[in-house]
């Protein structure tokens, strides 16, 4: 739900995002849910890398560098 609010809200990337930017989710949305995103920013020139964390926070923390 967020991804897309994201991406389709008035305020979102496809009003105001511009070709060339890149957007990384590091969300576990659904296949087609991210499918769509890209799908929608692709067309405005806008690349989306669909690359999820699992194990929520604490998994996210424990692959940090350093």
């Amino acid at each position: 739900e967020h991804v897309e609010q994201l991406c389709f809200a008035d305020n979102g990337l496809l009003a105001h995002g511009h070709a060339g930017l890149t957007i990384i989710d590091t969300t576990t949305s659904e296949a087609e849910v991210s499918r769509k995103v890209a799908n929608a920013l692709q067309s405005k020139g806008i690349e989306f890398i669909d690359a999820p964390v699992s194990g929520g926070p604490a998994g996210a923390a424990s692959r940090r560098p350093g």
